[in-house]
């Protein structure tokens, strides 16, 4: 009599190739599919991705990997900034006995990021001079290759009173004639900064700006000297 023991044998994975994909591709993006055999009898395999933070995610039953979370996608947040932005994940494969642990490494392609440019509020004296520095434009661009920052009046300039500098940003009074806290008392002004990258991209903020109107003071004629006529307080 001979008795024969059939033993359990763990999936075979094969190797996954190298992956390269744009930063901040779309979620469901494909990226690879994940293969295994097993010569068991009746094996059903099962792909599973156990990081909870990866930024991908893998079909159960095909194997098939896509991208999960499309903001983890970071050149930067990768190491992009002074090397090359790769990552190595792992997807598991289980027989529902054994569990096999695959590697795949991704790499990111840097491409352009917007810049960012906050909001304001600020204000200004009325007809106050020429040049008079108003604001500064800072536009922050998280993009590894230093790019140009240029500054724009979108729209708000009425009659033109203000100016930007294009490429520092400063913000001053062009047309002090006009800058009249009685007959216009504030403005809105929509301002963009847009990077060198290719393609270009912007961002906008909105300005608002007061205008300050001095306080008038009255004094009688041949007052005493000595004679208080107001206060004035800093901040």
């Amino acid at each position: 009599t001979v008795n024969l023991t059939m033993t359990q044998t763990s999936p075979t994975p094969a190797a996954i190739p190298f992956v390269s994909l744009p930063e901040h591709s779309a979620v469901g993006t494909f990226i690879t599919t994940a293969t295994a055999s097993d010569p068991d009898p009746g094996a059903t395999l099962t792909y599973t991705i156990s990081d909870a933070n990866s930024p991908f995610r893998v079909d159960r039953s095909t194997g098939r990997i896509v991208v999960r979370d499309s903001s983890k996608l970071n050149y930067e947040a990768w190491g992009g900034w002074n090397s090359q932005a790769a990552q190595t994940h792992y997807v598991d494969v289980s027989d529902g006995i054994f569990q096999v642990r695959v590697p795949f490494q991704v790499t990111l392609i840097d491409r352009n990021t917007p810049p960012s440019l906050a909001d304001a509020t600020i204000s200004v004296a009325e007809f106050s001079p020429v040049g008079t520095l108003v604001h500064t434009l800072i536009a922050t661009d998280p993009d590894r290759i230093r790019q140009t920052i240029k500054y724009t009046i979108v729209s708000g300039n009425i009659d033109g009173v203000f100016i930007v500098d294009a490429a520092n940003g400063r913000l001053t009074v062009s047309k002090p004639e006009v800058l009249n806290g009685i007959t216009r008392p504030s403005y809105r002004l929509v301002v963009r900064a847009t990077d060198s990258g290719s393609p270009a991209l912007s961002d906008t903020a909105i300005i608002a700006a007061s205008v300050v109107v001095p306080a008038e003071l009255t004094v009688r004629q041949y007052s005493n000297a000595g004679t208080l006529v107001g206060i004035i307080r800093t901040n």
